[in-house]
């Protein structure tokens, strides 16, 4: 009966009754179609910082992942990267060497950050070759050839085909290897297309004389963010050895992992706000209700209504405002959600946030958060139901006789 009589009332004042739940409704989906979206967009960035910098499990030098040192590497890596390939069959494994140099044109020389990298296996995880907007990306046995950023060509003064000289510093002696720029890319980033280069692994080794089969970091790259336990046991056996360390990548990468919480916290914190203004928007809808049905909730006190039953009526107004608003807000948010989800949304400012060396997708797609959306939708509801109960004691407390003499 509570129920059918809270309807009614909510009835009698139609466009005060849709303006609260279209509030509740607005806000909600606001929340939603973002939640989706910022999710989506931080899982992509992160998948793709995780396989062009490290790996979903990487080992490297002892040291390294604090120091930055690019003299400390890893040897034999072949053997290493074999022993991974055999405890975990079918797994993509690759190996990275970490340079700092010069490369040098004949109009000009500028200080570069360099990737020896194995092509193929690169190709298979990086995005970086699909960015290629000249030539080609590194082939197996293309040993002479770099792909440089469209900026750092620019600074070089070089096209496809020029020739360039790589310098690097190994052992206290400067190694050099002349090259031709084989491929030309843009990811957007004017960091990256100003400094980075890749050349292939064995380029880079060449530069290295001094150490046998070297590598900073051997990874192994997974469909998912989530590494299953044994997974990580299992690379942890096949390349346990002096001088080494196996890091997850949450450790490998905490500073982009940790910038990804504060970023999804922050936005909690802000949809928390929104969800609180939204339900002070309802307090006020039934604070004026009951001024203004007074004397009406006078009269039926008087005719034997329970104080308890009043308040019950109060909050399942509230209630029902609320499930509304939940209802349409959470509809409209997946709705909006979709063509992020399913088509994705050009954010090329979003590059911004990545490493330097990292050449994310600036085509950023969404993820339904099935959970979180239907955890919003629920928090937006209970706080449609406690913004009633002030208006509910209140209401619960009206003496009949001052009720029906109110004006």
């Amino acid at each position: 009966m509570l129920l059918r009589m809270a309807l009614r009332n909510l009835l009698r004042r139609p466009v005060q009754s849709a303006l609260c739940a279209a509030a509740v409704a607005a806000g909600l989906a606001m929340t939603v179609f973002i939640t989706n979206f910022q999710h989506g967009s931080w899982a992509s960035m992160l998948q793709d910082t995780v396989q062009a910098m490290a790996g979903h499990v990487v080992v490297q030098p002892d040291g390294f992942q604090d120091s930055k040192d690019l003299d400390l590497l890893l040897e034999d890596t072949t053997a290493i990267a074999d022993s991974v390939r055999a405890a975990i069959p079918g797994a993509t494994v690759l190996r990275r060497a970490f340079l700092q140099g010069l490369l040098a044109s004949p109009t000009n020389t500028v200080a570069v950050a360099v990737n020896g990298v194995e092509p193929g296996a690169e190709k298979a995880v990086s995005r970086l070759p699909k960015k290629i907007i000249e030539g080609e990306w590194l082939a197996e046995d293309a040993t002479r050839k770099v792909v440089v950023g469209k900026e750092l060509a620019k600074k070089l003064g070089s096209t496809i085909g020029s020739k360039i000289v790589l310098m690097v510093n190994s052992g206290g002696e400067i190694q050099a290897a002349p090259l031709r720029i084989g491929g030309i890319f843009e990811t957007g980033s004017m960091q990256t297309d100003s400094f980075f280069a890749l050349v292939p692994l064995v380029t880079a080794q060449g530069l290295l004389p001094e150490l046998s089969d070297p590598a900073t970091q051997i990874a192994l790259q997974l469909d998912s963010l989530r590494v299953p336990p044994a997974t990580l046991a299992a690379f942890g056996s096949a390349t346990a050895g002096p001088g080494r360390e196996v890091l997850h990548w949450h450790d490998a990468i905490p500073e982009l992992l940790e910038q990804s919480e504060m970023d999804k916290a922050g936005g909690d914190v802000i949809w928390i706000a929104l969800a609180a203004i939204v339900s002070i928007g309802v307090l006020n809808v039934l604070l004026m209700s009951l001024f203004h049905r007074t004397r009406e909730l006078g009269v039926m006190k008087a005719v034997g209504m329970r104080p308890s039953q009043v308040a019950r009526l109060l909050a399942w107004e509230g209630a029902l405002i609320g499930l509304a608003g939940a209802v349409v807000g959470l509809a409209v948010g997946l709705a909006f959600s979709w063509p992020i989800v399913h088509y994705g949304l050009d954010f090329a400012a979003m590059q911004t946030s990545a490493p330097s060396n990292v050449a994310v997708d600036t085509l950023m797609k969404g993820q339904f958060m099935w959970a979180r959306d239907l955890a919003w939708s629920a928090f937006f509801l209970v706080l449609c139901v406690l913004a009633s109960l002030w208006p509910a004691v209140r209401a619960a407390r009206l003496q009949p006789v001052d009720a029906m003499r109110h004006v």
